[in-house]
């Protein structure tokens, strides 16, 4: 039985500041309203609608895609940072397919319902290896002792307290990451 995107990542609870979760809860409700619209229910309610909204997912993609590498840094060289970074580089990949879709040009109902139908399986495809990788981080970061909870893609842990930490590290252990280190 398959549990939907959204479900699986409200399983994870106190994650409020953590942007791999934030972001990828937030491509959950955006790929939902695109589902919806097969059903003409929702917010979308045009093509040229969709086709937004599909833009707007995209770049939420591209961003999720960033704080999924760096939080990447803090977890130790080996096979779990291979496996993870395996799953996680089909996301630019991905995005980028999606892209494409997005900008492709149609005339006529059936090649708008071809394109229509394309966007909506890439965007499931998406938030299926999104779901797969916020899994993947958060394993990572129990297996290896670092904080999850307040991963952002300032780098840097968004907690009370006022020891900026860089995200991701553990208390005990220093970190790869550095707050500087956003440059693509």
């Amino acid at each position: 039985m398959s549990r939907r995107p959204e479900d699986l990542l409200n399983a994870y609870k106190d994650m409020e500041n953590n942007d791999i979760i934030k972001r990828a809860k937030k491509m959950a409700g955006q790929a939902n309203d695109m589902y919806d619209f097969l059903h003409r229910q929702g917010r979308v309610k045009t093509t040229q609608d969709l086709f937004t909204m599909a833009e707007y997912f995209a770049e939420e993609t591209n961003m999720l895609y960033k704080v999924i590498r760096l939080f990447s840094y803090d977890v130790p060289s080996g096979e779990d940072k291979r496996s993870l970074m395996a799953i996680a580089d089909h996301v630019p990949k991905r995005c980028q397919q999606l892209q494409h879709l997005i900008q492709s040009s149609t005339v006529g109902k059936a090649a708008t319902f071809t394109k229509v139908d394309s966007i909506i399986r890439e965007v499931r495809q998406i938030m299926n290896l999104v779901v797969t990788v916020a899994q993947m981080c958060h394993a990572n970061a129990n297996k290896y002792n670092l904080d999850f909870s307040n991963v952002s893609l300032e780098g840097k842990t968004t907690g009370g307290d006022d020891t900026s930490q860089p995200f991701g590290s553990s208390s005990g252990g220093g970190s790869g990451a550095t707050s500087g280190s956003d440059s693509s």
